[in-house]
């Protein structure tokens, strides 16, 4: 969605897929608050939420400057496909990463 953004040619295009952003990145929210949630002790519950929203809060920001002198020297569109070619890596070898370790418990 945030390449689609990117690449699109007009606002309604853009619209969309950024309505299609903001659900998804909505639903990843939730499910990791859940997860969060239903596999700490509930004791623990707390810190970890006050972790999680710390880290969504905190790291966030970090990445506003590198992305705002991309989009200065190349434009939005262009960082907006960086910024989305990078998030796609990164999933790709957090889940090769957990799928290699998953199998080295069997």
């Amino acid at each position: 969605a945030l390449s689609v953004t990117g690449l699109s040619g007009t606002v309604q295009a853009a619209f969309g897929a950024l309505i299609f952003y903001g659900a998804s990145q909505s639903i990843a929210g939730t499910i990791t608050s859940t997860l969060l949630q239903t596999r700490v002790a509930p004791e623990q519950r707390g810190q970890v939420m006050s972790l999680n929203t710390l880290l969504m809060m905190g790291v966030r920001p970090m990445g506003d400057f590198p992305v705002g002198a991309l989009i200065g020297a190349l434009g939005a569109g262009i960082a907006a496909v960086i910024s989305a070619g990078a998030v796609a890596v990164t999933g790709v070898a957090v889940l090769t990463r957990a799928h290699g370790s998953n199998t080295d418990r069997e």
